[in-house]
């Protein structure tokens, strides 16, 4: 049997804008047989996806992607095939999420001082889980008439050094792999090629993050050129890693970032979703 698979994917409990359910369908009208659904820094979803894919024959492995920093530097892991009633793991999260509320308030403080009303009520109508993300507040802005844009709300107020720019302290790459690991999962570096960093950095953070214990590296994923792909490959030949791959999906009408969409070649490579045993995982898109 073809395998498609898609291990990158949100839903409206972290940034996306679907729901659960909403998700599982999609998913499962574009063919995919086997899906993770990694909301940021919450596992909320999972219970209720399971049944929901097993009358949609699809497989689902449980999944996080976790904010974490190495030498300043803010990365993604994600956490697969994780035991979503382990405790630190919870704990992890729960910590995770508090101070992105946190950083919420001060946001919204500054943008007051930046000369906005306090927008706080018309946040909550945009944060539609227990994660508030900085595209709530991006999604907010443009909601307000304030901008046009997602993009213009960080140029002007939400990325680093704008007006309204808030640092987060994110617990330790190494921390989070541990604790991945400890809840009898696996660690995936997600889009890597995403951070805006030279070779020589991204080299720098593939090597502790394959010191600290990390698995796998994304390689099919949206906005990938081909360049990149190729030096990832050339780490994942150098740390014989296992790749993982997913669409990166937060809303419908979105076709560059469509579910299934991303797949790579299973016999090139040692695919991470192979580790588990779900479907004769032998093929994939």
């Amino acid at each position: 049997m073809s395998l498609k698979v898609d291990l990158h994917c949100h839903t409206q409990e972290s940034d996306g804008s679907l729901s659960c359910r909403a998700l599982v369908e999609r998913a499962a009208e574009k063919g995919i047989n086997l899906l993770a659904i990694t909301d940021h820094d919450t596992t909320a979803t999972y219970k209720e996806a399971v049944i929901i894919a097993k009358d949609l024959s699809i497989e689902l492995i449980p999944a996080v992607e976790i904010s974490t920093v190495m030498e300043n530097q803010e990365l993604h892991i994600v956490g697969l095939g994780v035991d979503i009633e382990n405790k630190a793991l919870q704990t992890l999260l729960e910590n995770n999420r508090q101070s992105r509320k946190v950083r919420a308030e001060k946001i919204l403080i500054k943008l007051q001082k930046s000369g906005l009303p306090d927008l706080t009520e018309q946040l909550k109508e945009v944060v539609t889980g227990d994660v508030v993300c900085r595209s709530h507040l991006a999604q907010l802005l443009c909601n307000e008439g304030i901008v046009n844009n997602f993009q213009k709300a960080f140029n002007s107020y939400l990325a680093k050094k704008k007006k309204a720019w808030v640092p987060m302290q994110w617990q330790e790459m190494g921390t989070v792999i541990e604790i991945i690991k400890a809840a009898g999962g696996v660690a995936i570096l997600a889009h890597p090629s995403k951070y805006n960093l030279s070779n020589n950095r991204l080299s720098i953070i593939i090597d502790a993050f394959v010191e600290a214990g990390g698995d796998a590296l994304e390689i099919a994923y949206p906005g990938l050129n081909p360049s990149d792909r190729a030096m990832l490959i050339r780490h994942i030949e150098k740390h014989q890693l296992a790749v993982s791959q997913g669409s990166d999906f937060h809303h419908p009408g979105t076709s560059w970032t469509e579910l299934g969409a991303f797949g790579v070649n299973p016999k090139s490579f040692q695919t991470i979703w192979q580790q588990f045993d779900v479907m004769n995982a032998s093929q994939s898109v």
